[in-house]
């Protein structure tokens, strides 16, 4: 069992005794009794989170003259503008090679990316993933030959991630192939396919 000493402190705000944890003391972080002293404490100087104190309108034209004085000068500029871009170069650490993008890449993909979905994928989703992988869009349907509207159509309505499951099709021939047809045609029973 860890034992943790507290030594007695004066507050700052109202001398009110309390106890108080020493590493807290040295690093001025347990300086008060109770938030409201402390806040009172704090009052016309910055929050912790501000950034620093607000500048009065003397300090803040001095500060740009110094700039503009600093900022005139060439070698200051030239020395600057050297600073910086080492700074950038610095930051910007190694580059990966082609090789090694590609083993990354694939260390998250499908079922390693945590936003992975499996079978319960949308439609869209599905065509999307489906056109990543599937090499050469063909500019011709595989059935008719016509070079319009060219859809990705799935063959067993089943929507597997099998790629022998899937082919481009025109828009005709892929309502055909769905059996979407029928639902456009008025009279269903003298309707034919002809290709």
């Amino acid at each position: 069992m860890r034992i943790i000493t507290r030594i007695v402190v004066n507050c700052q705000n109202c001398g009110k005794e309390f106890l108080a944890k020493p590493w807290l003391i040295e690093q001025g972080i347990s300086s008060c009794c109770s938030n409201k002293c402390k806040h009172k404490i704090r009052i016309g100087k910055p929050a912790p989170h501000s950034g620093g104190y607000k500048l009065s309108e003397q300090t803040k034209k001095i500060l740009s003259i110094k700039a503009k004085e600093k900022f005139s000068n060439k070698e200051y500029l030239e020395s600057f503008t050297k600073m910086m871009a080492k700074v950038h170069h610095d930051r910007a650490g190694f580059h990966l090679s082609d090789e090694t993008k590609r083993k990354l890449a694939a260390t998250r993909m499908c079922e390693n990316n945590v936003n992975w979905k499996g079978d319960c994928v949308g439609y869209t989703s599905l065509h999307n993933w489906v056109k990543r992988r599937l090499v050469g869009v063909p500019k011709v349907c595989k059935i008719c030959g016509s070079d319009k509207n060219i859809d990705l159509a799935n063959i067993s309505n089943e929507y597997k991630r099998d790629m022998s499951d899937w082919k481009y099709l025109c828009r005709r021939c892929h309502m055909i192939e769905d059996k979407r047809m029928l639902n456009l045609c008025f009279n269903k029973e003298n309707y034919s396919y002809e290709f």
